[in-house]
């Protein structure tokens, strides 16, 4: 949240000749002038003024006028050759020496702008900081920094009301994330046997820079019917509005009041996934044969079950999981990328209803290492992945920026990533998987790939789609 903004506009829309609003605009609460780049602490000092008070807005490249008015006087610029060592120095200051590191958006604002006199050559650095959510944003130094009104420069704090206010402003926002993570699984009496995964994507978890939805109705309804494999290829049959925006259900096949594979998408551009997983009551063994019919290393598990002497308890299948969340990171992805969001967000997920219940995942290395180690019984009804509290607890997917990695192969590894983690909260670590370091079999032509996975996913919804005909 910017407590001021003298474009009016968002700042990726702020063009150079935008500027020209600052001759009016004075330096204080909310405007900083910098006509060259200073140092790291420097850099950093302001950030975390700006953070800490309401927000505001610093320009490399612009000089303050001389008659003592403070606002903008000149736009002389850096040169554009320096811009990225520049906004390196930035990243740096902001990351290195401002603790919990701010939040800020970078425009570069290039010349040549004839009534600005700025040269071809040289362009202004705008660095737009929200209001800290996180506060307060402490200095490398061990100083606390703020705004005040009759000056250029931040000032030290050191009043104990306002010290006290930036804690409770952090401490809110925090207590607020946790409740809606930790909210429970709505679910009736009947639905009380399912487990439920619960993906909650934040493109801004701190709710710092005010993402707003550009998607009508209409739009997200066409996206999320879509069966474009380039927008994830899963549809949804249900569409409706809610009172924070949209969502999306499946309910073909499926007891349309019920809990299903369902995504609410807010108006604030963040996501909230509910996957009901499939499972079936054993008392004895022999109950699984059915639910499992028609998967590759059934007997092999089935055996292991018999000599553990497991009865009584909820067999959980989450062979399909990985070739569902692979198409989730998908659609996400194409859904940021109608917002005009570049691909940066961060991941909490609730698992829900597994006291003492078996998971399983048809593949020869987790079932080898079932026999190896036992079948897990997952020991917790909720858990939170990653653990911990607070906005700072969540998983972040962003462009790995490595030449040997396109954006499928980054989509997969993420996938991968979120997948094996989800089997760990449930017993079954990478290892279980062949992966984690574990050397390959070549010699028996294992195929570990994470296309292996897809194709688990492939033969479990063939099982799926089964057991609905056989009942």
């Amino acid at each position: 949240m910017y407590g001021y903004n003298p474009f009016e506009k968002a700042i990726e829309d702020v063009a150079v000749s935008d500027l020209s609003v600052l001759r009016d605009v004075p330096e204080g609460w909310y405007v900083e002038y910098k006509q060259e780049i200073p140092n790291g602490r420097s850099i950093a000092k302001s950030l975390s003024a700006f953070a800490n008070t309401y927000g505001g807005w610093l320009f490399y490249g612009v000089k303050e006028s001389a008659d003592g008015r403070r606002v903008a006087g000149g736009f002389p610029g850096i040169l554009t050759t320096e811009v990225p060592a520049a906004e390196q120095a930035i990243r740096q200051a902001a990351s290195a020496l401002v603790s919990p590191p701010p939040t800020f958006e970078t425009k570069i604002l290039n010349g040549p702008d004839k009534a600005l006199g700025i040269d071809a050559d040289h362009s202004v650095i705008a660095i737009g900081v929200p209001v800290g959510n996180n506060a307060p944003y402490v200095h490398g130094s061990g100083v606390i920094y703020r705004r005040v009104a009759d000056s250029s420069e931040p000032r030290p704090e050191t009043d104990r009301h306002f010290l006290d206010l930036l804690w409770k402003r952090g401490d809110d926002t925090k207590k607020a994330f946790d409740k809606f993570v930790h909210k429970k699984v709505g679910l009736s009496e009947a639905e009380g046997h399912i487990s439920t995964v619960r993906i909650c994507f934040f493109p801004d978890p701190w709710k710092e820079r005010q993402l707003t939805s550009k998607l009508e109705f209409d739009d997200f309804a066409g996206f999320m019917s879509s069966l474009d494999p380039a927008d994830g290829g899963i549809p949804f049959d249900n569409i409706f509005t809610t009172d924070s925006g949209f969502i999306g259900r499946q309910i073909r096949n499926n007891n349309a009041t019920g809990a299903v594979f369902s995504w609410r998408y807010d108006y604030n551009c963040s996501s909230e996934i509910l996957l009901p997983l499939n499972s079936v009551w054993v008392n004895e063994v022999r109950d699984m044969g059915q639910f499992l019919e028609g998967y590759e290393f059934r007997e092999a598990f089935m055996r292991k079950s018999s000599s553990d002497n497991l009865r009584g308890f909820h067999l959980v299948d989450i062979s399909q999981l990985y070739a569902v969340l692979y198409s989730i990171m998908r659609r996400k992805k194409a859904l940021l990328a109608r917002e005009g969001l570049r691909w940066r967000l961060f991941y909490k997920i609730q698992l829900s209803n597994f006291w003492r219940r078996v998971p399983f995942v048809d593949l020869k290395e987790v079932v080898s290492f079932m026999v190896q180690h036992g079948i897990p019984v997952v020991q917790d009804n909720t858990s939170y992945v990653p653990p911990g509290k607070g906005p700072n607890s969540c998983k972040e997917i962003k462009p790995y920026n490595r030449p040997e990695f396109n954006e499928e192969a980054e989509l997969q590894i993420d996938a991968t990533v979120l997948f094996l983690t989800l089997c760990s909260a449930l017993g079954l670590p990478a290892t279980a998987f062949g992966m984690a370091g574990q050397k390959e079999e070549e010699e028996e032509g294992e195929d570990l790939s994470m296309t292996r996975l897809l194709l688990l996913g492939e033969r479990a919804q063939k099982v799926t789609m089964g057991r609905g005909k056989s009942r």
